[in-house]
């Protein structure tokens, strides 16, 4: 009997840019670590545990804390609402410090840097790369509101960053890469100072400060600033030393909106030269100061916003996954969103899981869930949500999940014998095997709550070697614990006996995972051998085992009528299945292929 079932990713992944309850646990701290359910009373704490791992989320309860946060692990910190959730320093420097790769910063206020930055990502000694800092209020700080150096491949996004002394954001000394989008920069004294190449800038509102942006580097290579507002900066909106920065995308994206542009629109097309307005003024904005001389050639005429993106979405997956399916999401977008969220369920939308954010907007993700197992759906619901404005969150495409679907996991069912009989106080032997190409020890192998329904368990596992002459009988014991006999790796040509403890549920010990058997050779040596049957074809022993009657002589089946007995017969009618363990007699070494 074959089991159908899907392992998907964890099933604590964060509701990143959802609805996210997060509640203090009276007293055990309000910052939690979702992967290992430890709470803690500070973010460094919960950081800097042994058990806190790369790729675990930490989610931090309402509330004002007082500490310097090093984040040297690749971790998502989520705050539970920027307004209500600051982190404020105790010593000189900056509020955090992101020193690890695939950090995602979100839902806080920071604020009050001495001598510091609010959050500085990457530093001169070892570049950093791919953090997400979204969803924040960045204020009042020393110097810089965020600081990239030396870092490339990340996202600062849908940040508030105001009256930070110096700049609002500083993107310094090769940092390449980056996108820096749907940002509000206001009264600071620069609101983006920049010295680098090959980033984008686009759709940020640079407002009130005293400088709005400032390109240092003479060498501006691959650097798009397009989309923006730049209204009302004082001494000047935009300085450009560079001879290479680009200030618009094409027609009809166009160039940014500037304050302080006079120019008519009477004439659209890409050489203003047709009749007609089109939101973009007919002459370039030249009032970028500065010796590099360039001008947006496309002024917008009001203040650009991002368009309400109507969405469709469809999933398609692999019918019949056997392992690591690839699951290819798809959308489309009738207008262009910043970004896409990208989301997934496995119960038809009740409830949903954040995946990921394509930056691409090419309209496909595709996705490998890893086997980490939890109860598995043989189906899963997926959306994707384009983030609006300071939306992050969006509208489900057609109010209607996706989906992809049903996949079949390769797992194998092993038939308990007199299983309404079975206590946990005596239990029955079982003599099986799996006919899977499984490749994990028998701990994992035979996991009934991991592959199966959890109503199945066992305690005790034996199985023989026959080339070991002094000791063939090895032997697990989960009573025991300590180093045991249990081998690396089992594999379909083994033979065991398990003692049941437990079979409640569906009635069945669930076992995985693996591909379908193939061709399989199993060594046979001179005597005695245990072993399993991999082959969906039942076949009598006399066709299905080498040389039978003379290579191989006599074979022993399970009596399920006096449980932990063998009959042994030299019967070449006997049938042999498929989850049933074997005695296999041989005359002398031989080599048993079987398909």
């Amino acid at each position: 009997m074959r089991k159908v079932g899907v392992v998907w990713l964890s099933c604590l992944l964060v509701f990143a840019n959802a609805i996210i309850i997060i509640g203090t646990v009276e007293g055990i701290g309000s910052v939690h670590n979702i992967d290992t359910d430890e709470y803690f009373t500070t973010i460094q704490s919960a950081i800097d545990d042994p058990d806190t791992l790369n790729g675990h989320t930490i989610e931090v309860a309402a509330g004002t804390y007082y500490e310097n946060v090093v984040v040297d692990k690749e971790l998502t910190i989520i705050g539970e609402d920027k307004n209500t959730t600051i982190i404020t320093p105790t010593i000189a420097g900056d509020v955090m410090e992101i020193e690890a790769n695939n950090v995602t910063i979100t839902g806080f206020t920071i604020t009050g840097a001495i001598d510091g930055n609010g959050i500085r990502i990457g530093d001169s000694g070892q570049e950093h790369q791919y953090a997400h800092v979204y969803n924040n209020i960045i204020s009042s700080n020393d110097i810089d509101g965020i600081l990239l150096t030396f870092s490339d491949n990340n996202v600062i996004q849908n940040n508030t960053l105001y009256d930070n002394l110096w700049r609002g954001l500083s993107v310094i000394s090769a940092s390449h890469n980056n996108i820096i989008e749907n940002n509000e920069i206001y009264s600071n004294y620069y609101g983006i100072d920049y010295y680098t190449s090959n980033n984008v800038i686009r759709f940020n509102t640079i407002e009130n400060n005293d400088r709005g942006i400032i390109i240092r580097s003479v060498g501006c290579v691959n650097t798009r600033v397009y989309n923006n507002n730049f209204i009302n900066n004082i001494d000047y909106q935009a300085y450009d030393i560079a001879l290479d920065c680009v200030w618009n995308d094409s027609y009809p994206i166009g160039g940014n909106y500037w304050s302080d542009y006079l120019g008519p629109d009477v004439m659209s097309g890409p050489l203003q030269n047709v009749q007609g307005s089109d939101g973009m003024g007919d002459t370039p904005y030249t009032n970028i100061v500065g010796p590099g001389g360039n001008q947006d050639n496309y002024p917008l005429m009001e203040p650009w916003e991002i368009p309400p993106a109507q969405k469709t979405a469809t999933a398609t997956g692999p019918q019949g996954a056997s392992h690591d399916p690839i699951i290819s999401l798809t959308y489309e977008w009738t207008d262009s969103p910043s970004a896409v969220d990208l989301y997934y369920s496995t119960n038809n939308g009740s409830s949903w899981n954040y995946l990921g954010t394509d930056y691409t907007i090419d309209g496909s993700h595709d996705w490998t869930p890893v086997s980490d197992p939890c109860p598995k759906p043989s189906k899963f619901y997926w959306i994707a949500n384009a983030q609006n404005g300071t939306d992050d969150v969006g509208v489900p495409a057609n109010g209607t999940p996706p989906e992809a679907g049903p996949f079949n996991w390769n797992t194998y069912d092993v038939s308990i014998s007199n299983g309404d009989q079975i206590t946990s106080s005596s239990g029955i032997w079982q003599f099986v095997s799996v006919p899977l190409d499984v490749n994990a020890d028998v701990l994992t192998v035979f996991d009934d709550s991991l592959w199966g329904d959890g109503g199945t368990a066992w305690d005790i596992i034996y199985w023989y070697d026959p080339t070991d002459a002094t000791d063939p009988w090895k032997s697990y014991n989960k009573n025991w614990g300590g180093i045991q006999d249990m081998p690396d790796l089992v594999n379909n040509h083994m033979g065991f006996w398990i003692h049941i403890i437990e079979n409640n549920g569906d009635g069945v010990l669930t076992a995985g995972e693996g591909a379908e058997s193939g061709i399989v050779q199993i060594e046979l040596h001179a005597g005695w051998n245990l072993v399993g049957y991999p082959s969906n074809t039942q076949m009598q022993a006399q066709d299905a085992l080498p040389g039978w009657g003379t290579t191989v002589t006599k074979i022993g089946y399970y009596d399920d009528t006096a449980p932990y007995d063998i009959i042994e017969t030299s019967d070449g009618s006997t049938v042999m299945s498929a989850g049933n363990a074997y005695w296999v007699y041989a005359t002398a070494a031989t080599t048993w292929t079987l398909n």
